[in-house]
């Protein structure tokens, strides 16, 4: 259960730290490819939408052992903050 949890923390990041390569390319390349930036629209609406979603995701992750939500939950926490469970402790 952990590793998927990390998984999502892991997409999260290289979502977040990725819009600035991402974004460069948005506004640099594709226009002069496409002669418009309808394209760029498109893929930046698009990345925000996947951002959004994962953020989510990590945000209503449940706790494996009190089941509710680690919503709230800061990157630098090590426990549930309701049960106080170890957070990426174990295997799964």
């Amino acid at each position: 259960m952990w590793s998927e949890y990390r998984h999502i923390k892991l997409k999260l990041l290289i979502l977040l730290f990725g819009w600035i390569p991402f974004g460069i390319i948005l506004g640099a390349m594709l226009p002069l490819l496409f002669h418009s930036y309808v394209p760029s629209y498109a893929l930046a609406v698009s990345y925000i939408v996947l951002l959004a979603y994962t953020a989510l995701r990590y945000a209503l992750y449940p706790c494996p052992n009190c089941g509710l939500s680690l919503r709230g939950r800061q990157f630098y926490r090590r426990t549930c903050p309701r049960c106080g469970t170890p957070i990426n402790k174990g295997s799964g």
